[in-house]
């Protein structure tokens, strides 16, 4: 993959995380605020007993934070980091981690508070749009690989063709034709035995008929 593209996500991935944690880390102007959450979904559940459209933006805000990184994560490594479910595992857990270290230093900062559940969001919102758009970025970037070889490693289709060749070259050889000596003994190079007859050629011997010494 070019170069350029690896290092324009790069850039991009630290913008988009520099943007997220100063609209997440800085104070809130708020008479009060509700207590942290470190229970996974407890949150998600208080938003959706609630008004639907407040846990509609809750949700989706928490799904969007750090979804271009399911795009970014990716083209930072090599053959968009391995597989898509090798990807795109990297792609979760590299994002979940970054929203959890928003989370533990947002806790730190007075008027904001952490919660579980952003993490979870972030992650998962980061996964589904690395599903939606890894087939389109391996068609993109990388043509010569197709999605029925996604197992195969990289330099595999160079390696099976170097062995085919080989291959191909030992079974030519093995249908070859051995020129035979007038009394039914197939002639060899001087100083190379013939295997099965225990006969070796003797030096200064020569195809017509020479002096043959015996093993």
């Amino acid at each position: 993959m070019d170069r350029r593209v690896r290092l324009a996500a790069l850039l991009l991935s630290a913008l988009l995380v520099g943007v997220v944690a100063w609209l997440t880390l800085r104070p809130a102007a708020v008479p009060w605020v509700s207590p942290g959450n470190l229970q996974p979904l407890a949150t998600l559940r208080a938003e959706l007993d609630g008004d639907p459209r407040n846990a509609a933006a809750t949700i989706g805000g928490g799904l969007l934070r750090l979804a271009p990184l399911g795009v970014l994560l990716p083209l930072l490594g090599r053959e968009l980091g391995g597989t898509r479910l090798v990807s795109l595992a990297r792609a979760v857990f590299a994002t979940g981690v970054i929203a959890l270290l928003l989370e533990v230093v947002r806790s730190a900062v007075p008027s904001r508070v952490s919660d579980v559940d952003q993490v979870l969001l972030a992650a998962a919102g980061a996964g589904v749009l690395h599903l939606i758009t890894y087939g389109w970025l391996r068609t993109r970037l990388l043509p010569g690989r197709h999605p029925g070889n996604d197992r195969d490693g990289p330099g595999t289709a160079g390696r099976a063709g170097g062995g085919g060749s080989r291959g191909s070259g030992a079974a030519a050889a093995r249908a070859g034709t051995i020129p035979r000596r007038p009394g039914g003994l197939p002639a060899a190079p001087e100083g190379t035995a013939l295997r099965g007859s225990g006969v070796r050629m003797g030096p200064g011997s020569d195809a017509a008929g020479g002096p043959l010494s015996l093993r």
